[in-house]
């Protein structure tokens, strides 16, 4: 009676799993650029469709030649009303308003909560 040792499939070397592994990341690069390049198309049909005569986009250009710096203004005034409005955080299981001072801490060093 012969005892022979089971052969074992052999394991792949180093250079064939960075093969694997460089034609992977390539298929996952590939996926990647196809999916971003649908996205930019949408997004430049979009901004077509809005530049048409008529539409908004096409009025806000329209606006911004005949006043840039005005223009200007209205852009920084909107950029300060969202820079200022109050979020929301959850402290503890509640809801508070973050941004928001009370009046009575005014001018005292005190954070308001």
């Amino acid at each position: 009676m012969s005892f022979e040792t089971p052969s074992t499939p052999p394991q792949p070397g180093m250079g064939e799993r960075a093969i694997d592994t460089a034609a992977d990341v390539s298929r996952t690069i590939t996926e990647v650029t196809t999916t971003l390049r649908a996205a930019v198309d949408r997004l430049s049909e979009a901004v077509a469709a809005a530049r048409q005569p008529g539409q908004p986009l096409s009025t806000i250009s329209a606006i911004t030649r005949e006043a840039p710096l005005a223009s200007l203004f209205v852009a920084f005034l909107f950029g300060v009303a969202v820079s200022r409005r109050p979020s929301e955080r959850v402290v503890g299981g509640s809801t508070r308003l973050s941004g928001v001072s009370r009046g009575r801490n005014r001018g005292r060093g005190s954070a308001a909560t």
